[in-house]
């Protein structure tokens, strides 16, 4: 049987990463790895991005600071020390009572699951859009304006979570350029200083 991710599982192991993973057959299903409250609020989640995860036990690296979610943090289970939305609630913490800038946070992180947290100093994370772009406004000048990512997109954001730029169109694609940037550190690349 061919194994998808056993080369991105390779490389994560050969870069000292920590990894407890499921067999194929053992993968956990979208209901066993997103808890009903997510399945509510993310009706889109895509399936490659539920294949991959359910896939993983854990996946952490070798200073405990970048990990990929897994099950035990969407359950918010109390073993866990990061929750799946730990920046979601920092963000809101800071919003005090300024309702406005609440649901802005609120309105970012409904299109956005994230999957891999980073606390290496700046918090950062690496989410999926799960949700379509707003249309574009056609102005003078529309052709130059900036586009959001599109959906099921694999986006990057550090230090200001919500000011993020697109690493990949497709968590595949993501998965093909973290391989290869695991298995060579040196070159430059869309995740260089990212991972």
């Amino acid at each position: 049987m061919n194994d998808p991710y056993r080369g991105v599982f390779d490389a994560l192991v050969a870069a000292g990463w920590k990894l407890h993973e499921r067999a194929p057959d053992k993968a956990l299903s979208a209901s066993e790895l997103w808890p009903p409250d997510l399945r509510t609020r993310y009706p889109r989640i895509p399936a490659e991005l539920t294949a991959f995860l359910g896939r993983i036990d854990e996946c952490v690296n070798e200073d405990d600071t970048m990990w990929f979610l897994t099950a035990e943090n969407y359950a918010r289970s109390s073993g866990t020390e990061w929750n799946w939305n730990a920046w979601e609630n920092l963000e809101l913490e800071g919003c005090g009572d300024d309702e406005e800038e609440s649901a802005a946070v609120r309105a970012f992180w409904n299109s956005y699951v994230p999957f891999i947290l980073d606390s290496r100093g700046d918090f950062g994370h690496f989410a999926v859009r799960v949700t379509e772009p707003p249309p574009r406004k056609r102005g003078l000048l529309w052709f130059m304006g900036e586009r959001e990512p599109g959906m099921g997109a694999v986006v990057h954001g550090i230090e200001e979570l919500r000011n993020v730029s697109e690493v990949a169109k497709s968590l595949p694609e993501f998965l093909k350029l973290l391989e290869a940037r695991l298995r060579n550190p040196d070159a430059k690349g869309p995740l260089s200083w990212m991972i």
